[in-house]
C-alpha cells in the first residue's frame, strides 16, 4: 500500500530561525526538496531549526539522509533544533540529525511550548 506523500513547508522566522513543518509521510524526494529549501534560507547567519511537526507520522530513511547530507556543510551555523512531535520514530530521527550536525535538540510536547520557542526568534 502506497503512503501519501504528506506535505512540508520551510520558512524563515525572524533573523535567527527556520521553521520546518512536516505533515503525514515524508518521501525521499520531498526530504531532498525540503532540505534544499532550508539551506537556501541560511545565508551566512547562524540558525536555530524549529521542526513544527505534530502531525508528522513517518519518513523514508532516504529523507533523513537527504537532510543530513544537505545540511552537513552548514553544521557550524546550526545553533540548535526544537522539535514538536510525540512519535518515537520522529523524535529518534530528529535526535539523530542533531547528533550528526552537532546541535542540541529540545523536544516540546505542546503547541504552547512551540509558540514560546517561536517567539524567542521573532
Amino acid at each position: 500500500m502506497a503512503r501519501d506523500q504528506g506535505s512540508w513547508s520551510v520558512t524563515r522566522v525572524g533573523a535567527a530561525a527556520i521553521r520546518i513543518v512536516f505533515e503525514g509521510h515524508l518521501t525521499a524526494e520531498n526530504g531532498a526538496a525540503s532540505a534544499a529549501r532550508c539551506v537556501s534560507l541560511f545565508g551566512r547567519d547562524p540558525m536555530h531549526l524549529i521542526v513544527d511537526a505534530p502531525r508528522f507520522e513517518t519518513y523514508e530513511p532516504a529523507a533523513r539522509s537527504a537532510w543530513q547530507s544537505t545540511l552537513w556543510p552548514l553544521r557550524s551555523q546550526i545553533t540548535g533544533v526544537t522539535l514538536h512531535n510525540r512519535k518515537p520514530l520522529v523524535r529518534m530521527g530528529v535526535t539523530a540529525f542533531g547528533l550528526f550536525v552537532g546541535a542540541p535538540v529540545t523536544v516540546v510536547d505542546s503547541e504552547e511550548a512551540l509558540q514560546a520557542a517561536l517567539r524567542r526568534f521573532m
